[in-house]
């Protein structure tokens, strides 16, 4: 409003356009996000396994040093 004090139209189309690039960025990262819960073809689907279950390898291995550490420590 105080670049465009005159013109309501010419403050909301300044506004938005800044904010535009912003909303439009997370809208296709919550439809990235979304394939996660829902994938919406088999591809995509068998993509989203192998990554869950390289995560929880990860996280085993993770785990098993820990403990390995542990034990040794005690």
């Amino acid at each position: 409003m105080r670049e465009h004090p005159d013109s309501l139209d010419a403050a909301l189309t300044a506004w938005e356009s800044e904010l535009r690039p912003s909303v439009v960025r997370h809208q296709h990262l919550a439809r990235v996000k979304g394939q996660l819960f829902v994938p919406s073809n088999v591809p995509i689907e068998v993509v989203r396994s192998v990554a869950v279950r390289l995560a929880c390898a990860m996280r085993e291995r993770r785990l098993a040093k820990a403990r390995a550490k542990e034990a040794r420590a005690a």
